[in-house]
């Protein structure tokens, strides 16, 4: 019971249920594939609110140009 992987229970027919880590040169690269392949699925789902792939994409985005321009973080 330790090892039960109770979030499988809710994922769509057809999601993969493990990921090749050596497909991926870094989890970047993994993210930015997922935003391009699937821009309109709901990536996340919180209290009633869902939000895209393409929208996790642009609030990234927006949240990485806010740190380097107004908090002053270079990356």
């Amino acid at each position: 019971m330790a090892n039960e992987k109770i979030w499988l229970k809710s994922y769509p027919p057809g999601a993969p249920t493990t990921i090749d880590p050596s497909r991926h040169a870094s989890l970047k690269e993994m993210i930015e594939e997922s935003f391009a392949a699937f821009p309109d699925r709901i990536a996340y789902e919180q209290m009633g609110r869902k939000i895209t792939y393409r929208e996790v994409d642009e609030l990234s985005r927006a949240f990485g140009a806010w740190l380097q321009a107004d908090a002053a973080l270079q990356h």
